[in-house]
């Protein structure tokens, strides 16, 4: 996206620069990182339990 645009989401608009737009980022970036460490830990405790 490029910098300066405004961003929509559930009824909030941002600035892609602002501060707000980057910790929101972040925040949902550690998250889909997490559920896809546990999605693959599980897959492979599945795997070796057989």
């Amino acid at each position: 996206m490029p910098a300066g645009a405004s961003y929509r989401r559930g009824g909030t608009t941002m600035k892609t620069d602002s501060q707000e737009y980057k910790d929101l980022m972040e925040k949902w970036s550690e998250e889909a990182w997490e559920e896809e460490l546990e999605r693959d830990a599980s897959e492979y405790y599945e795997r070796e339990a057989k």
